[in-house]
């Protein structure tokens, strides 16, 4: 692989501006400020290219390997990357990976006005860089490392001052910020004041909600619903048969009148594409993190054309930056088919099919608690030729540390409190990735481990991602099968939190 650093290309579709990758680039990491995202060919992203692309003279070569991880940039090469992205110090590191990493927290931005915004720990309080579908690195968050940590934490209390005033402008549902901070003081297990800046009142955690799901089953209607709320922001989109289908027009955006409790969730539809042969685009897609005030969201968007694939746009006054490209995907015309995107933390990924089709860093949008849809059509459709959609659900992604109250560790033993329960596993005495899923009752300890009696507590990719960790930390490959396998057949059940 070879790596760079450049600008993102500029397009104009339907009035729409679109950043795009450099021409070559496999996969990348937007490094620009907020303002750089609105003006063409303005501001710097991180390429990617396969080792036989060598991209324009535009891009600055930073190395050559099989990784990012481990990979030594030269002095030369640091000094252009320094100047290009206006870092206010010299970067202290020469790996490629601490590089990205202390772009994006030692020397972040957290207005986003001059610099890439911080990164942000997903639920279960680790920092995460992911490039195309690899997880390039991965950090406890640890409150002690000030210089890693403070760009986070002025963020997040920017970003609760800024929910606390749309909650008392009624744009956001009344005590929205409470439960946000019920969601943080849990993932990072810090002292709720810690992320009320001064200029907000003293006010107390309470218990987040956790999901929203919308059935479509009511008479043929052009007004969404009966189960939530919608706006429709574009097209004119109806009820028919029980189901969501697009209208007439080209692009058609819903959006749930309902806020979950934190900016980490997951939206997913089932949905479809019904009729003849399509000349030009046609795809399906959910949108989260989105706005309520600005044209600000997260987007997968399953295409069924000639191009059948995923990608993933970041959207942020308007403008369109790709952060994952021409995935490809088998669709399978007239049958509902699901698709899921999450956003936990900085780090956005998607299932199509129950499969993870991408799994990138993007550090644009660490707000918003709304979920919705975005499907485009290239021609006018009629009662025969639309997409469908169906079984919306939008949950908060409180996941392992949004449950767990308290951890006590001790020298023959320790205790996990989840909600009001509290377990106690003998002779553990470490916080390792088996401990944690035993003490929770996710799974029961043994050789090979058997489901737990708390299994559909915790979301399933949690579930894995603690597999993955147990497995390595354990050397036993055969581990994260044996977890892995306790799981339900179907990828389906809700959170439950109390």
């Amino acid at each position: 692989m070879r790596f760079w650093i450049g600008p993102y290309r500029h397009k104009l579709v339907r009035s729409v501006s679109f950043s795009l990758w450099a021409k070559g680039a496999v996969a990348a990491i937007d490094l620009r400020s907020i303002p750089q995202r609105s003006v063409p060919f303005s501001g710097f992203g991180f390429f990617v290219s396969n080792d036989d692309v060598v991209l324009s003279s535009e891009y600055t070569f930073l190395g050559r390997g099989s990784s990012v991880i481990d990979l030594m940039v030269p002095a030369q090469a640091r000094l252009l990357y320094e100047s290009a992205l206006g870092l206010p110090s010299t970067l202290e590191v020469d790996r490629l990976d601490l590089i990205l990493l202390h772009t994006l927290l030692h020397q972040s931005d957290p207005t986003g006005d001059d610099r890439v915004k911080p990164l942000v720990p997903g639920v279960d309080a680790r920092y995460e860089i992911h490039l195309g579908n690899e997880r390039i690195y991965r950090r406890a968050f640890d409150y002690t490392i000030q210089a890693m940590v403070n760009p986070t934490i002025d963020l997040l209390k920017r970003e609760y001052e800024s929910v606390y005033l749309d909650v008392l402008d009624g744009r956001l549902s009344p005590d929205l910020h409470r439960r946000m901070l019920h969601h943080w003081v849990a993932k990072y297990n810090l002292p709720y004041r810690t992320f009320q800046s001064n200029r907000v009142p003293d006010e107390t955690p309470i218990t987040p909600q956790t999901s929203l799901s919308e059935t479509f089953n009511q008479a043929d209607s052009t007004t969404l619903g009966p189960v939530l709320t919608w706006a429709e922001t574009d097209g004119n989109s109806i009820t028919v048969n029980n189901e969501y289908r697009t209208g007439s027009q080209v692009l058609h955006r819903v959006r749930a009148e309902h806020d979950l409790s934190s900016s980490d969730h997951y939206v997913q539809a089932d949905v479809k594409f019904v009729g003849g042969t399509e000349v030009g685009d046609i795809a399906g897609g959910v949108t989260a993190r989105t706005s309520t005030s600005t044209v600000g969201f997260y987007l997968a968007h399953a295409h069924w054309n000639t191009d059948q694939s995923i990608q993933a746009y970041s959207v942020v006054g308007g403008v369109f930056t790709l952060i994952a490209e021409n995935i490809p995907i088998t669709p399978t015309a007239n049958v509902y088919e699901k698709l899921r995107l999450t956003c936990n933390g900085s780090t956005i990924s998607g299932l199509h099919k129950g499969i993870q089709k991408f799994s990138v860093t993007d550090t644009a949008i660490a707000t918003g608690v709304r979920g919705g849809m975005r499907h485009l059509h290239s021609q006018a459709e009629d009662n025969t030729i639309y997409i469908a959609a169906d079984n919306f659900l939008a949950t908060d992604v409180l996941g392992l540390m949004g449950a767990v109250s308290t951890i006590t560790e001790g020298a023959g033993g320790g205790s996990v409190t989840v909600g009001a329960a509290t377990t106690t596993t003998a002779g553990q005495t470490n916080r390792s990735a088996r401990y944690v899923l035993v003490s929770l009752g996710v799974i029961n300890d043994g050789d090979p481990p058997t489901p737990g009696p708390n299994l559909l507590r915790i979301p399933p990719w949690v579930v894995r991602e603690l597999a993955q960790e147990a497995a390595f930390e354990e050397s036993d490959n055969d581990l994260y099968s044996a977890i892995v396998g306790t799981l339900p057949a179907v990828d389906s059940a809700p959170l439950v939190y109390d």
